[in-house]
């Protein structure tokens, strides 16, 4: 608890809605190197300002102080902790704004930049299911769902499996990946083929039924 009384995650939230209000925010998903200390780890980064950049951790990477941001074909950046919440960090630049400008056109002009989000329909829902963890199970809620995966809450405690299957009444149990925790939150990739995925839920989901067409 801070001395304002509040946690380390609120202040995050706080700290996240000033940067918003002050530069707008780009979403992208590019993939990228963060140096941190002595640790190097790939990341994602899901959205950039002129501000910082957030980002999604895919190895465990130690350490809060400057660091460095490098991506294939654009360069390295200085860059800091600004907040940091399990995997997802929260980097604010050390640059020339003019530099940082050049940079978030340039990945807003290349299509690979977004071309997963646009070619990962998501649609809210709100389903009952069950993860399974081997030979243990939890009940959980889907929140959303893509061809490729979807966003699940979790109402019982898990182990922190990595290979688990979700169950969904109606539709079946699909063995996916946990990508991402956060707190109850999972995102999960399903195993099965994105058109497989599409075809079963296309009746309920309609834009899943007309993904990829």
């Amino acid at each position: 608890m801070s001395k304002s009384g509040l946690t380390s995650s609120e202040l995050a939230d706080q700290e996240d809605l000033a940067e918003r209000q002050k530069f707008p925010r780009s979403l992208v998903l590019c993939s990228a190197q963060l140096t941190l200390g002595a640790g190097t780890g790939p990341c994602e980064i899901l959205n950039i300002s002129l501000g910082g950049v957030k980002l999604r951790l895919l190895a465990p990477l130690a350490g809060d102080a400057e660091a460095t941001l490098t991506l294939e074909g654009y360069g390295t950046f200085k860059c800091h902790v600004a907040w940091r919440d399990e995997q997802y960090v929260g980097m604010e630049f050390v640059e020339d704004f003019d530099r940082i400008s050049k940079l978030i056109w340039s990945l807003l002009e290349n299509p690979e930049t977004n071309k997963e989000q646009r070619r990962m329909p998501r649609s809210s829902v709100l389903w009952s299911g069950q993860l399974n963890a081997g030979a243990r199970g939890a009940q959980c809620r889907v929140l959303n769902i893509s061809p490729y995966g979807a966003k699940v809450r979790m109402l019982e405690a898990l182990t922190h499996a990595t290979h688990v299957s979700v169950k969904i009444e109606r539709f079946g149990e699909f063995p996916a990946d946990v990508v991402w925790r956060d707190g109850d939150y999972l995102g999960i990739k399903f195993h099965d083929d994105p058109d497989d995925i599409a075809r079963i839920f296309g009746d309920a989901v309609p834009i899943l039924r007309r993904w990829g067409g």
